[in-house]
């Protein structure tokens, strides 16, 4: 018999940018077909970022591509704090509404962030902070659309793909940092936080210190200009937190419903990547009969 030599696999590993990222659109396009249907909608939670991150992860893994989740920080604000910053008159009052910049009524900043000395544990239902992404090349932030405030002017896409060469050191990086998080960080002033209680009907009002500017952090600043774009304005700031840990933070991750939920949704993607023209339910009912174990996905006693 004839030896035939094996065709070379591809070396995922050596994608260029581009390359990568193709993928990762096409990977993306799958997975909002998954979430527009009404079985995908109701599975993912909103805009819960670290399910939409642990489901895509696994997804990416079944293809052949490596990808982490990080924990990071985000501050969005509009054009009207960046006059106010500007001008001469930096006073601010801090109100039940929020700051409020003197002589500018409709300026706004705001920040999503893992809070210092925050019980991560006694919150149940939510997660202070934010959860991307990272490939290779890129960061990937699928629930980037919830820190959109159209009443304050703030449009921000609902899924960004960022090359990480937009990140850069707090040195680099350091004429974009808002000055009022500067002051958070560098003086241990208390920010307003807000957490969702286990009967997810009220807020618990806390106050918690920032210090989100480590030496080790990337931060990128995204400013989205409407002379661009038309549907996107204000501005965007991720900082990394290599300090934080998902296992640490979110007390769902550790659950075994969690893990398992996330990686038979991801079979379910997989069948949809493969251009399988099935109803969703016949997805999930073809996935039964490919002979893996189902299981009850409630929530762990």
């Amino acid at each position: 018999m004839a030896y035939r030599k094996k065709k070379k696999s591809e070396n995922k590993s050596n994608l260029t940018e581009r390359q990568e990222y193709r993928i990762l659109e096409k990977a993306v396009e799958t997975f909002i077909d998954y979430k527009n249907t009404p079985d995908g909608g109701a599975m993912l939670e909103g805009d819960s970022c670290v399910s939409h991150s642990q489901l895509f992860h696994l997804f990416l893994k079944k293809i052949g591509y490596e990808s982490k989740l990080i924990c990071v920080d985000i501050s969005t604000w509009n054009t009207e704090y960046v006059r106010w910053n500007n001008s001469e008159n930096q006073m601010y009052e801090e109100t039940s509404g929020g700051y409020v910049c003197e002589g500018f009524p409709n300026a706004y900043i705001g920040l999503c962030a893992h809070m210092d000395n925050w019980d991560f544990q006694s919150d149940s239902t939510g997660y202070s902070g934010h959860v991307i992404l990272e490939t290779k090349h890129h960061f990937i932030d699928l629930t980037s659309g919830q820190f959109s405030r159209p009443d304050k002017d703030i449009n921000i896409p609902p899924i960004m793909f960022m090359p990480k060469d937009v990140f850069g050191t707090i040195k680099e990086k350091e004429d974009a940092i808002p000055p009022m998080m500067k002051k958070l960080n560098d003086s241990n002033e208390k920010a307003r936080s807000w957490k969702e209680t286990k009967s997810k009907r009220d807020l618990e009002k806390e106050s918690h210190g920032w210090s989100g500017l480590k030496s080790n952090s990337r931060i990128a600043h995204l400013p989205f200009n409407k002379h661009i774009d038309e549907s996107y304005s204000g501005s965007l700031m991720i900082i990394t937190r290599p300090d934080q840990k998902i296992s640490e933070n979110y007390p769902r991750w550790n659950k075994k419903s969690f893990s398992i939920t996330n990686d038979r949704l991801s079979e379910v993607l997989m069948l949809i990547h493969n251009g399988k023209n099935l109803d969703i339910k016949d997805r999930i009912k073809v996935y039964e009969e490919s002979g893996h174990i189902i299981v009850d996905v409630s929530e762990d006693e």
